[in-house]
């Protein structure tokens, strides 16, 4: 790859010019295919996916031909909606054969929009009371969702457990990929299409730098367009032309502050929008008390290091809560979206608390394994109480509804 001393500006986002010293390049993108498969595959990112709520009937968009045990919903891309629908298109069929999706999206099933589903039934984990669910999964399906002028891959997949709802996610495997030098060492840059405009490199969109073999990022754990990446000692940032990525490092001796505060926004706003979705199903099978008050005055949670924590808890007099957790794990989102929203929760956090968050994917000191040793962590979100001395006061492990979080948190003023 050649570097080269300036980059045309159509290739770099307005203000950045300043901003880039020392390496600037472009290359050309490859557009990549995500094997779900293939466990030995080292793709840098997991696939996109969004969910179809479906609910029993056929709904507005009815297919030609009868059609038993139907369920019907909206999957939402954008500014898109697309009908789909879930159901026996042979009457007599043991489980639902057929997949009806308005691939088009212009309100009606056309001939090519409806789509086998071959379904299979397996035995799930056994629950408390020693009952195992059934549970129906369909083999994925693919399908070609129109977007204007524009194509997008998608797999739908199938599944219901028990006699709940079934569930349709959409899962998008496509990403374009470019391999690049920054600080000497090989880098993986991948873009994904999060606004699903059929383009790589709009302002909606995520993008990753990765070392070749890493774990797949999560979009929760990616940057959007006009954020950089901190790596290797080098601040980068990049524009995307068609499938030609250009790139900007310049040396940094960390991440820019503003870079981490829009990653972690972003993270908790896409997180947000996948919980409003299942916020209703959530809550009834948790029993949860939605009369409960919601604050209006939200944690002022402090992103700092363990050793900078336990300064301010010297200074402050008060003991740490600390959260250990990571953007790819959902249930340390619902921390966020169910329980550290509560008012009680939140006015007893900031009153008697310095509320800290330990993020792995912006761990700068290597907090996020010696803490989770410290407090004995099996996973995350790995929660604890500690003195101004560093010691483990009281443990809270796992997700939990505000009541029983209230619970231990005074555990830990004890």
């Amino acid at each position: 790859m050649m570097l080269r001393s300036r980059v045309s500006s159509l290739l770099i986002p307005f203000g950045l010019a300043a901003a880039v010293a020392a390496q600037q390049a472009a290359v050309e993108g490859v557009v990549r295919t995500i094997d779900t498969a293939n466990r030995e595959a080292k793709h840098p990112v997991a696939p996109l996916s969004e969910q179809a709520a479906l609910a029993q009937g056929a709904g507005k968009v009815v297919p030609a031909g009868s059609v038993a045990d139907p369920w019907s919903g909206t999957l939402e891309l954008g500014k898109r909606k697309f009908a789909v629908l879930v159901g026996k298109a042979k009457a007599d069929a043991e489980f639902p054969d057929a997949l009806w999706c308005d691939a088009n999206g212009d309100g009606k099933f056309e001939d090519g929009e409806r789509l086998g589903l071959e379904v299979t039934k397996r035995t799930g984990r056994a629950a408390a009371n020693g009952n195992a669910p059934e549970i129906l999964v369909g083999k994925p399906v693919d399908v070609n969702l129109q977007l204007g002028p524009a194509s997008i891959a998608a797999r739908a997949n199938f599944m219901r457990q028990g006699e709940g709802k079934p569930s349709l996610t959409f899962s998008f495997p496509s990403y374009l990929e470019a391999t690049v030098q920054v600080g000497g060492e090989d880098r993986v840059v991948a873009v994904q299409d999060k606004d699903f405009d059929g383009t790589y490199g709009s302002a909606g969109d995520l993008w990753t730098m990765a070392k070749p073999g890493d774990r797949p990022a999560s979009a929760y754990a990616m940057s959007g367009f006009g954020e950089g990446r901190f790596d290797a000692g080098k601040n980068t940032t990049i524009a995307v032309a068609g499938t030609k990525i250009s790139v900007a490092t310049k040396d940094a001796a960390g991440p820019d502050p503003k870079d981490l505060a829009a990653q972690r926004h972003r993270a908790e706003v896409i997180w947000s929008d996948r919980f409003d979705k299942e916020r209703e199903d959530f809550v009834k099978a948790r029993e949860m008390d939605v009369k409960r008050p919601k604050t209006t005055k939200p944690i002022e949670w402090r992103y700092v290091t363990f050793e900078q924590a336990l300064a301010m808890a010297k200074t402050e007099k008060k003991p740490l809560f600390v959260d250990v957790m990571a953007f790819w794990c959902v249930w340390c989102y619902r921390m966020d979206y169910y329980t550290y929203c509560d008012q009680e929760v939140a006015a007893l956090m900031s009153e008697k608390f310095i509320p800290v968050k330990i993020l792995q994917e912006q761990d700068p000191a290597k907090d996020y394994d010696m803490l989770m040793k410290k407090m004995e962590a099996r996973g995350i979100p790995a929660m604890g109480v500690f003195d101004a001395e560093g010691n483990v006061v009281h443990k809270i492990g796992g997700w939990m509804k505000p009541e029983k979080f209230l619970e231990e948190l005074r555990q830990g003023l004890k």
